[in-house]
């Protein structure tokens, strides 16, 4: 009687293994090789260019995108694509998107739509810095003074998201991990932005507050006046290293950052953090070339995802930082003639193909 009893347990046991180990529909999402949504939506601002400049910069954005699809087919959510030009700048913004089997989310066909604001952005920039912020009140036309987070930046948030190491393809270009992972190319591997000196920058905020606030309030007046007092009092402070680079303690700096306060004062909690901020400068020159079509430099940001952020992020981080043909983009820019006449391929396509199989077929099984 004992034994019926087993077997019957076992029976019933190796019945219902199946139902608990089928995934739902929207558990299987994580799993689904999703891919790009063919709307436009996010990109209907978008204007077709007419003048020369804008049309060479047209095609150059078509090929990104094309760069991009070519190496990183979203998983577990939908992409889209934004273009977008701006002062000095352009480039495409991409997102993906978590996605639901809900009729709320999908369309008369049933395929997926966003789900709006749960989305994670990425981007292909020309000459765009991530992670650096002007100067503003020192800033005028000719003259643009800007902070950069230093390659190892870390807060609270970004601190349990690095990852270490990059790729191999991408390791030999500017690589600079602060609030994303960068990776820049430009020509010979540099950048035509300058080191500010510790004079200089005080010399400019002096100028700054000296010229531009002719117009202040009253009170504003009587800050300036004790602001520019105290920045002779830095200058005398620091004579004997105004020469060298400045590195500030504030990100965002103002003219209040020189009111009673040292600004090159780095506590050592900030230092180990690399909580502090070099300062450049674009000259004037630099800046009548951003307006050209062809690049002062292309920047690939992504922002840091790991395995427990799950596989949508995941697979997202991994293809940018290891499909994308870095030296393709880069000849493509900067050395056309080698490229010339081969169209472009992803960068470890045989692993990026084995990765997106391992989804299909782990669906397949489900």
């Amino acid at each position: 009687m004992l034994m019926k009893k087993n077997i019957v347990l076992i029976i019933f046991s190796l019945l219902t293994v199946p139902a608990f180990s089928q995934l739902t529909a929207e558990q299987r999402i994580q799993d689904s090789v999703i891919g790009w949504w063919n709307d436009n939506y996010w990109d209907r601002n978008w204007k077709p260019q007419t003048d020369p400049v804008g049309k060479k910069k047209e095609v150059h954005l078509k090929n990104m995108i094309e760069w991009m699809k070519k190496s990183y087919t979203p998983v577990g959510g939908l992409g889209t694509v934004t273009r977008y030009l701006q002062n000095g700048g352009y480039g495409v913004k991409f997102m993906v998107w978590n996605v639901s089997h809900e009729k709320e989310w999908t369309d008369a066909k049933g395929n997926f739509k966003p789900i709006p604001e749960e989305n994670t952005k990425f981007y292909i920039s020309v000459n765009k810095l991530f992670g650096a912020y002007p100067v503003s009140f020192i800033n005028k036309p000719g003259l643009y003074l800007f902070t950069w987070q230093p390659d190892g930046y870390e807060n609270e948030y970004y601190k349990d998201k690095r990852i270490e190491g990059i790729q191999p393809d991408a390791a030999k270009y500017i690589t600079i991990r602060n609030e994303m992972q960068n990776i820049i190319l430009a020509p010979d591997n540099k950048l035509p932005i300058t080191p500010v000196t510790k004079g200089e920058y005080l010399q400019l905020a002096d100028e700054a507050l000296s010229t531009q606030f002719v117009k202040a309030s009253e009170y504003d007046k009587k800050a300036i006046a004790r602001i520019r007092k105290h920045i002779a009092q830095i200058k005398e402070k620091h004579k004997a290293t105004l020469t060298e680079a400045t590195i500030l303690k504030e990100m965002q700096p103002s003219m209040y950052s020189l009111d009673g306060f040292d600004p090159f004062e780095i506590s050592p909690y900030n230092k180990t953090q690399k909580q502090y901020y070099p300062l450049y400068k674009l000259t004037a020159d630099v800046q009548q070339k951003l307006k050209a079509a062809e690049p002062q430099w292309v920047t690939i940001s992504v922002p840091f995802k790991t395995k427990q952020d799950g596989n949508q992020l995941h697979e997202m981080y991994t293809a940018i930082t290891e499909n994308i043909n870095y030296d393709y983009i880069y000849d493509y820019f900067f050395n056309p003639d080698k490229i010339k006449g081969i169209p472009y391929k992803a960068a470890n396509e045989e692993q990026l193909n084995v990765r997106l199989s391992r989804y299909r077929n782990k669906n397949k099984a489900n």
